[in-house]
């Protein structure tokens, strides 16, 4: 009888053995590329942010100003809103032309209309967006001086696909 109780165990121990090796390789055998697989993944979804100052590089310049918007975000995160602005200059002087670069937010990810995008200058003026991808927007702006304004904004307003919006203003000051 101990010789059948120790053949027995020792068929325990070598079947445990086996299963946990079997296990480990098979394991192993399937996982292998998946550390490529996820650097892959995560390069295709930051790549494209690390190129955007590549694409649009004024910016990204010294001259470039980043402007929080004036209102807060919505508490609603899936109403699109404004994360923040960069104007291309850093003094904006009468006459002249700028460009505003928009990080524009929207979990809900419908914001995908680009008549959901009006952009208004300081004067009122409708003015023509174009998106650059990944969240961005842009619009060049002419400083067109106003005597009557200290602080002159301009307004953008937001409309998703599923039909909630925002709008919010961005203030710079024009030097004469």
């Amino acid at each position: 009888m101990t010789f059948d109780l120790v053949s027995f165990v020792n068929l325990v121990i070598s079947s445990l053995i086996g299963v946990a090796s079997g296990l480990l390789i098979t394991h192993w055998y399937w996982q292998r590329s998946a550390p490529v697989e996820r650097i892959l993944k995560e390069l295709k979804l930051v790549l494209p942010y690390y190129l955007h100052p590549i694409r649009q590089p004024q910016f990204y310049s010294p001259s470039a100003t980043k402007v929080a918007p004036d209102q807060e975000a919505p508490a609603d995160t899936d109403v699109p809103h404004i994360e923040y602005a960069v104007l291309s200059n850093n003094i904006i002087t009468a006459g002249s032309e700028f460009e505003v670069l928009l990080s524009i937010r929207d979990t809900g990810r419908n914001f995908e209309n680009p008549s959901g995008l009006l952009i208004r200058d300081h004067v009122g003026r409708e003015v023509a967006a174009s998106f650059s991808g990944l969240g961005f927007a842009s619009a060049a702006i002419v400083a067109t001086p106003n005597p009557t304004q200290q602080v002159t904004t301009i307004t953008v307003r937001l409309r998703d696909t599923v039909g909630k919006e925002n709008e919010q203003s961005i203030s710079f000051h024009i030097t004469p």
